[in-house]
């Protein structure tokens, strides 16, 4: 068997385990330990990437990125990049090389050579010859003095530099812009919202999108000194999205889109009037009514975008060469999640800034080499966002959703708090080190019914509503609701009843919790904290995790018979489970399923990868499939009203299906908003659903920081 040996480390092929110098053992994947014998087999040539792709997973048909990503991981385990050594070098556009020592030994020969040492080290120091005893006893005296002091000297080191760090740390606020003293100027003053800006290299021009109920979509350009503003007007039934100008400023990139179709369009615009007939069309981004960014490359020769097929399809970014119009794919997320929908170029043109929705409740950053396409993971954030930054080529920004402004070091890998703001913020955009946002100028989420009238019909009316941010609303007991607002200053479980509101001031419940349910039996409420099932009884007011910390719990609701059914995710595929409420027995359902709601002794459910609604009899076991082409997918946009009956909510409307014979019975129940958190409950003849407006933004330019 052969065996490779480094100075750091000693790798065994044939039982994918790497050995480190101080005895620790990490068995490797598959992927990764072919990838690592390929390198070392060639040690000092380059492995292109057509020779890694057959032997690592057997065809030439995977993309770069897909390689970057192995190789990226073998780095880390063998420790390439600590310091300044570079045990694998990437080869532009050809592959990959391994230049550090190693030695190749049969295992004989390497068991051996350790045996050898071995002896060595175990030579009697008695048969030694020596000539003199006290210089060594005196060389050991002073050694251990030295190894004291030494000793000493780092553990006061090390002291002060953790009391400096801690303090740094809690301090990160105290040097964070306060938002009384935040300044800041508003660059557009039209109504309606502005979702996506850029603002040229030079700081003198501004391009945006304006949206209005009342009017057509359009795409502005505002010359900043002047104030004077160009505009060209969406068709019907279209709309603009993501303007970004050139490095030049003499050609803008932007979406256009239908319902069902997304373009990537160019204009030019170096005569600085913004006209229509100017415009071409230059590739296809996929489906529409999904949101994603545009950019240039800084030598304007290439364009960047996403482009995802359907909702199932997650996306991916591109680049495409303008000169020969030759496409590149350069990511390649999982299907868990929206993908790589957002992305930016730093100033130096060099690195691309890419957020990745994960299971669509997780933004994770990452910077990709636009050179090399090596890619590597930076911040996991726990929601989702809309748009990262760069200050500099080392420096990117964001906004969280407690209106902050944050910086991230991609030298010391540290984040920093800079502004603290009275406002939500979104799409931070810089320029001659300048920052610009959105401000969202406010923001109504309330809490509204869907109810079935005398004569059969269904209507929309408001159920709760208040300058408040209000959601996620549960039937109680009676005719009481429970929900979550924000009335009291933060987010707290409130409880509407006949006589008025209750508020629950002891309920804390676990960071980042979304998608709650209640239980009347149980008096408790149940919900999901980053992927983790958990409950909150409030007869003792105690938090308990009914599901494992490995467990990717998604998509749960409470059926009749004292069950909670979730789907598990694992590898892109979902199993269906569910748990006694009062046992917390769990038993697999054997169902692959993504979501699903039980009603009667039947359960119904999605699948993630095919469209339609199946249903099983719980009785005979008998599964049948009871609508085809409706792309259902998460608990919170659909339920049934009863078992004939589907109530969904999506593209603005509520649809209402016979589930007998898959014919639509409604579909004008019309709302301009976002709508979440649908639960049904016949006996009360009433749906909830959170609601949030279409509130108004304002592109502005922050002075303070």
């Amino acid at each position: 068997m052969t065996v490779y040996q480094s100075p750091k480390w000693t790798f065994f092929p044939k039982k994918q385990e790497i050995v480190y110098l101080d005895g620790e053992k990490k068995q490797l994947p598959s992927r990764i330990s072919k990838c690592l014998l390929t390198l070392l087999s060639n040690a000092g040539s380059v492995v292109t990437y057509d020779e890694l792709l057959k032997e690592v997973w057997g065809t030439t048909h995977k993309e770069a990125s897909t390689i970057s990503s192995v190789v990226s991981e073998v780095r880390k385990l063998i420790g390439s990049g600590d310091g300044d050594e570079k045990m694998i070098v990437t080869v532009p556009k050809r592959g990959y090389r391994y230049t550090y020592q190693v030695q190749v030994y049969t295992l004989d020969e390497l068991t051996a050579r350790e045996k050898s040492n071995e002896n060595l080290l175990s030579t009697n120091p008695a048969e030694e010859t020596i000539t003199n005893n006290e210089p060594i006893v005196s060389n050991r005296l002073s050694y251990r003095f030295v190894m004291i002091t030494l000793l000493i000297i780092v553990s006061v080191y090390s002291l002060l530099n953790f009391l400096n760090l801690t303090e740094t740390n809690e301090n990160i606020k105290d040097q964070a812009i306060p938002a009384s003293s935040m300044q800041y100027e508003v660059l557009s003053h039209e109504s309606g919202r502005e979702d996506e800006f850029d603002i040229s290299d030079d700081g003198l021009w501004l391009t945006y999108v304006n949206k209005r109920t009342e009017t057509l979509p359009s795409l502005k350009v505002k010359e900043l000194e002047t104030g004077k503003v160009q505009q060209i007007t969406a068709e019907a039934g279209s709309y603009f999205g993501s303007p970004v100008f050139s490095s030049d400023t003499n050609r803008i990139v932007y979406h256009k889109q239908t319902d069902q179709s997304c373009e990537v369009w160019i204009l030019d615009f170096s005569t600085k009037l913004l006209e229509a007939s100017n415009a071409k069309y230059i590739a296809n981004c996929g489906k529409g009514g999904f949101w994603s960014t545009t950019s240039f490359s800084k030598d304007g020769h290439h364009v960047y975008y996403s482009r995802a097929h359907s909702l199932t399809d997650p996306f991916k970014v591109f680049r495409l060469d303008l000169r020969t119009s030759f496409e590149r794919n350069i990511t390649s997320p999982t299907s868990s999640g929206r993908g790589d929908y957002s992305f930016s170029l730093s100033p130096s043109g060099q690195q691309l800034a890419v957020i990745r929705n994960v299971l669509w409740q997780e933004s994770h950053i990452l910077v990709n080499n636009v050179e090399n396409n090596e890619s590597k993971l930076l911040l996991k954030l726990p929601y989702l966002t809309d748009r990262i930054g760069w200050l500099s080529n080392e420096q990117i920004i964001y906004c969280d959703r407690d209106s902050n402004i944050w910086s991230y070091n991609l030298a010391t890998e540290k984040q920093s708090l800079m502004a603290e703001l009275n406002f939500t913020c979104n799409y931070p955009v810089v320029s001659q080190e300048q920052i610009y946002a959105i401000k969202k100028v406010s923001i109504k989420n309330a809490i509204w019914s869907l109810i079935k009238k005398d004569n059969g019909d269904f209507a929309i009316t408001p159920l709760i509503t208040s300058p408040y941010y209000d959601s996620n609303a549960m039937f109680g007991p009676d005719e009481t609701l429970y929900f979550i607002s924000n009335r009291s200053g933060k987010e707290q479980l409130w409880q509407k009843t006949p006589d008025g509101f209750i508020q629950y001031k002891g309920v804390n419940l676990p960071p980042n919790t979304r998608e709650l349910e209640f239980s009347i039996e149980t008096n408790t409420l149940y919900g999901l904290s980053e992927q983790r099932l958990f409950r909150y009884n409030l007869d003792i007011a105690e938090i308990e995790w009914i599901s494992k910390e490995k467990h990717q719990v998604f998509n749960f609701s409470i059926a009749d018979n004292n069950q909670l059914i979730f789907s598990e995710g694992k590898d892109e595929y979902w199993t269906l489970k569910s748990i006694d409420l009062f046992t917390l027995k769990i038993t697999n359902l054997k169902l692959n399923a993504f979501s699903s709601k039980q009603y009667e002794g039947e359960l119904f459910f999605t699948q993630y990868h095919e469209q339609g609604l199946w249903k099983k009899n719980l009785e005979t076991g008998i599964v049948e499939k009871v609508l085809e082409k409706v792309d259902i997918k998460f608990n919170t946009f659909w339920d049934i009203w009863d078992k004939n009956t589907l109530i969904w909510a999506t593209d603005k409307k509520f649809k209402i299906y016979d589930l007998n014979s898959g014919q639509l019975l409604y579909d004008n129940l019309n709302f301009e908003g976002h709508i979440g958190f649908l639960k049904c409950k016949k006996e009360r003849l009433m749906c909830t659903f959170s609601f949030r407006e279409n509130n108004e933004t304002e592109i502005i330019k922050l002075k303070s920081i």
